[in-house]
């Protein structure tokens, strides 16, 4: 499985553009830009909605507990919304 950040960041390119990304979803192209650059993270309402714009469902990985961490969130595809 992959980390959400790569998941999100995938997904984002095979889409086309961050400003078709922003403008399709809602979310801040400034912002989305700077994760797709690895500048910086996304709060996880972006993340919520950026997953569910692209039909990713978020899990929370086997034998963790506790907060989420990046090395411990794994996405898995569901059907729905291709890029």
């Amino acid at each position: 499985m992959k980390t959400i950040t790569k998941a999100l960041q995938e997904a984002m390119k095979a889409y086309g553009s961050v400003y078709r990304v922003a403008k399709d979803s809602g979310i801040h192209e400034a912002q989305l830009q700077r994760f797709a650059n690895g500048e910086r993270g996304l709060h996880s309402k972006a993340i919520d909605k950026l997953a569910a714009f692209f039909g990713l469902e978020l899990h929370q990985a086997p034998g963790t507990e506790g907060p989420l961490s990046e090395t411990a969130p794994k996405v898995k595809p569901t059907k729905g919304r291709k890029p």
